[in-house]
């Protein structure tokens, strides 16, 4: 007989209770790392990242006793959007400008929706499948860590001074979809579940030392359990034939692009500070209430 699943008992179980939406702060070296905080590790960033959450997906299978999974591979498949991801610097006085980076959009992005993933995952997964089989069960892992590392200074051309980092606002969207690739290579997505992750930190600077001053940030599971695959609109035209590139590698070089490349839709450079950068964003003396980053 040939093998089918049982969809009505997929379970998704979810672990992720000590995910939190933090900055790093490493003023020697001269940059900052968004992160979920469990698993993070400053030092190997952004390799060598333990999951920030974990889920476990099982089904069972309606199977002869001499079926095998000869030829089949269980796993999950991603899908990333890039719903927003802006940078913005500020002089030490308002006369030395401000920069603006937009890496959520054009050139540098070309698309805020695409497939997501290891690298060195084969086309479409996620993590390359390993399976895990106990009769009649089959059962699916998957872990994930984004995170962002930006730098402290930029340099302003219109002012020819350094501006310092002021505020910080990513937020992006993943469908992490389990599903199955039959020996044929026909690809099934039997369920997912969505979630959204938003860093948005401001800044302040005293002296050279900067600090967390304040968040917004939030981590949160959209939906926990959905049958089928993702019906999102602009998830939807991607599903049929999942390629690369992958958001994970878009997403590094757009950040690059729009970082160091020129005047345009992914960088401003002003000549005044933003209307948002309170008048004690830079100050000699420890003149203000700061929550200290580093962690």
């Amino acid at each position: 007989m040939a093998i089918r699943f049982d969809t009505s008992r997929v379970t998704i179980a979810i672990n992720a209770p000590n995910v939190k939406p933090d900055v790093f702060i490493n003023a020697t070296v001269g940059h900052v790392i968004c992160h979920l905080t469990q698993g993070f590790n400053e030092t190997s960033f952004p390799t060598g990242q333990g999951d920030a959450f974990t889920v476990g997906a099982h089904m069972p299978l309606i199977m002869a006793p001499t079926d095998t999974l000869s030829g089949w591979d269980f796993g999950f498949v991603q899908f990333a959007r890039a719903n927003l991801c802006r940078i913005f610097y500020a002089g030490r006085r308002r006369s030395e400008g401000s920069i603006g980076v937009a890496v959520h959009v054009p050139p540098a992005l070309p698309s805020q929706v695409a497939l997501d993933g290891f690298s060195s995952a084969s086309i479409p997964w996620f993590r390359d499948p390993m399976l895990s089989f106990a009769r009649p069960i089959v059962n699916a892992g998957w872990g994930d860590h984004p995170g962002l590392k930006v730098q402290l200074k930029l340099r302003n051309s219109n002012t020819n001074t350094d501006n310092l980092l002021f505020q910080i606002q990513d937020e992006r969207e993943f469908w992490s979809i389990f599903s199955a690739k039959d020996p044929a290579g026909t690809l099934r997505y039997i369920a997912h579940f969505q979630w959204r992750v938003r860093w948005e930190f401001e800044f302040n600077w005293i002296g050279d030392k900067v600090f967390k001053r304040k968040t917004n940030s939030s981590f949160t599971i959209v939906q926990r359990k959905v049958d089928g695959p993702p019906t999102d609109t602009d998830v939807v035209p991607l599903l049929a034939d999942p390629k690369a590139p992958r958001m994970s590698d878009l997403f590094v070089k757009a950040l690059i692009q729009a970082i160091r490349g020129a005047r345009g839709p992914n960088r401003s450079e002003n000549t005044s500070w933003f209307t948002t950068v309170p008048r004690d964003f830079f100050s000699t003396t420890a003149a203000v209430d700061v929550v200290t980053g580093g962690g």
